[in-house]
């Protein structure tokens, strides 16, 4: 075994005898304040916070900017469709008022024809009645008015025999010197010396047939 010096032994003994030291250095670790943040980070920090709130805000505005756009234009485009369907609806009104007044017209106008050409056909025979009436009576009155002087010519008288029938009912007893003859026409003929005096009756029945249906 090699001897050692007993100075080394203590040198090393006194080391042991300071731990207190150690716990003198750890306690002032301990101590150690934290560091303090600087006022260039704080208001970095301030800095980006009021960024991002005036982002948001932005962002929160042109939103409602542009939603109020939005419905202001569905609006415009609302009210633009409307007035479009009532600009329609007018000339539609118009257009079909025109056409449904013209075919009104032409229905009343064939609804005319049909109701003149029906009268005309009804009243036809009665009209050819009236005209052999009338007839009778102006030559009724024409030959009471020959037959009343004082000569008393021969008279002839022709025509239908139902115009005749009704000519003697009118003249009754005036006309006993007359000679009546039937025939196949349509007008009366009253002949008295040189006198002739005629009916237009076939006249007036071929205008009658003439008149449009």
């Amino acid at each position: 075994m090699t001897p050692r010096p007993v100075a080394l032994y203590l040198g090393r003994f006194g080391d042991h005898e300071r731990p207190d030291s150690a716990r003198e250095k750890l306690f002032e670790l301990d101590d150690v304040e934290e560091p303090v943040e600087e006022p260039a980070a704080a208001s970095r920090d301030d800095e980006q916070r009021a960024r991002e709130k005036a982002r948001d805000e932005g962002y929160a505005e042109g939103f409602a900017a542009a939603s109020h756009e939005q419905e202001e234009m569905r609006r415009a485009e609302h009210l633009a469709f409307e007035q479009r369907i009532v600009k329609e609806r007018d000339r539609w009104t118009k257009d079909e008022g025109a056409r449904l007044g013209a075919k009104m017209e032409a229905a009343l106008a064939e609804i005319e024809t049909r109701i003149g050409a029906s009268a005309a056909r009804i009243l036809r025979p009665f009209l050819v009645r009236q005209a052999g009436r009338k007839a009778i009576d102006e030559l009724a009155e024409s030959l009471m008015q020959m037959l009343s002087g004082s000569r008393n010519p021969l008279v002839e008288i022709n025509g239908p025999e139902d115009l005749l029938a009704a000519l003697q009912t009118k003249l009754a007893g005036s006309a006993a010197c007359a000679v009546w003859t039937p025939g196949p026409t349509m007008d009366v003929r009253i002949i008295a010396d040189q006198t002739l005096i005629e009916s237009r009756i076939q006249a007036w029945i071929q205008r009658i047939e003439a008149s449009p249906e």
